[in-house]
């Protein structure tokens, strides 16, 4: 069997602005859009910002055009915190991750 072929096919990257914020990014070659790569890279992500950088606050900023990126964040928990006609900045909070992934979170004190 010949050896699993790996090629690059975007980046995804995370920019600390301050000790418990940051700014995440992501973007994917042309060929491969519409398969949830980005979804699963946020979502591979998303967990060691939260847990394993300690950050409480995320922020996403793509064109107004680009409704793909806008789903793909909507679907990771990100939410619309401004527009401008050439920006769009959404937000993802750790308290609305760990609701998301862990539903007894909310119960517990702290």
């Amino acid at each position: 069997m010949p050896p699993e072929r790996r090629e690059l096919i975007g980046v995804i990257r995370l920019v600390r602005r301050a000790r418990h914020s940051a700014e995440i990014a992501f973007i994917l070659r042309e060929d491969v859009w519409g398969r949830g790569h980005a979804t699963r890279a946020l979502a591979q992500v998303l967990p060691r910002a939260f847990d394993d950088l300690d950050l409480i606050i995320l922020r996403a900023r793509h064109h107004p055009a680009n409704t793909a990126a806008r789903r793909v964040l909507a679907r990771a928990g990100f939410v619309l915190r401004d527009a401008t006609d050439d920006q769009v900045t959404c937000l993802h909070t750790r308290g609305a991750w760990q609701a998301a992934t862990d539903p007894w979170s909310t119960l517990l004190p702290g």
